[in-house]
């Protein structure tokens, strides 16, 4: 008997190749985006927006975070060619985005990835106007009320913040503190036995359990330690010798520990004839030879003292 050849195989059917296109429109590869000025919530919800064809095909849209953990894993036949999904991004760093084609064989752009990084730093910390001996002011211009020279630096809680690191420089942009410190509560002391004069930048942040760091905008404090304003004898006044002394006063100023008045027969101030501390505020000064003569007073402290005053004539007459 004559056997006949075996029939050949059937080949098993190919998927056959098609057109692949996958775009990634928002955010756009690569970006770096932050949680928005002011938030309360360290997070961040944003918008994946991608467009792919061919109609009709199934495909997987994954984002992943730097740990690799899923935050969005999709199935999808798509319909139209125009796709989003909303995404919580609850931890700074780098994200993953990976769109591929499920049912679309070897063809040629089946799959797309892409990253975007979510900046760990944003600004949401609000500052409020500092304290000096418990009051709102910037120079040590009278106030009855007026309680030590402590400064207090403040903030409105962050609700998710334990500890904040209060930062004093020089300047805005200077990269060396003159002072950093830790604190749990939303304020910060200092200077509580000296007077300070001049002009600081201070600001404040937080480091997050997620990771995230939220800071407050830098912001200046200045106080100036002012003379005081003179009030008599006005300026120009005239006064009899016959009078033998005459009351002269200026205004008061905080944190002041006395005052230092002087008498010249010039306005430069080169010829003294009277220089006297004094702790109150008005001094009986002997009046001196018939002429004319001019007068400033200065506060001080134990380390400071103001400019002088603004200077006023005094005419002695016969």
């Amino acid at each position: 008997m004559k056997l006949s050849p075996s029939p050949s195989p059937i080949p098993s059917p190919s998927v056959s190749a098609v057109a692949v296109k996958i775009e990634f429109v928002s955010p756009i590869p690569g970006t770096r985006i932050s949680i928005d000025t002011g938030s309360q919530d360290p997070e961040k919800t944003i918008t994946l927006q991608w467009t792919m064809a061919p109609l009709g095909k199934e495909f997987r849209t994954v984002l992943k975070d730097d740990r690799g953990e899923e935050l969005f894993d999709k199935n999808m036949v798509i319909t139209t060619d125009k796709m989003s999904a909303d995404v919580k991004l609850e931890r700074p760093g780098m994200y993953d985005w990976e769109v591929r084609c499920v049912d679309c064989g070897e063809s040629k752009g089946s799959v797309a990835r892409t990253r975007f990084y979510l900046e760990p730093e944003y600004q949401a910390i609000e500052t409020l106007p500092p304290l000096v001996g418990g009051k709102t002011t910037t120079s040590n211009a009278y106030n009855s009320d007026q309680k030590g020279f402590a400064v207090t630096l403040r903030w409105k809680p962050y609700p998710h913040s334990k500890k904040y690191i209060v930062r004093i420089a020089k300047s805005a942009t200077s990269k060396k503190a003159l002072l950093e410190k830790t604190v749990e509560n939303a304020l910060y002391v200092f200077n509580k036995d000296k007077i300070f004069t001049g002009k600081v930048f201070y600001s404040v942040r937080s480091i997050l359990s997620s990771g995230f760091i939220v800071r407050s905008d830098v912001q200046p404090f200045i106080f100036s330690f002012l003379p005081p304003q003179l009030v008599i004898p006005e300026y120009g006044a005239v006064v009899s010798r016959s009078e033998m002394s005459t009351l002269v006063t200026w205004q008061k100023t905080n944190f002041t520990e006395s005052y230092e008045i002087e008498v010249a027969t010039d306005k430069e101030f080169n010829n003294v004839v009277l220089k006297k501390k004094i702790v109150e505020n008005f001094f009986v000064l002997d009046l001196p030879p018939p002429g004319k003569y001019y007068w400033h007073v200065r506060s001080m402290s134990k380390k400071t003292s103001s400019p002088f005053s603004n200077t006023n004539e005094l005419n002695v007459k016969l």
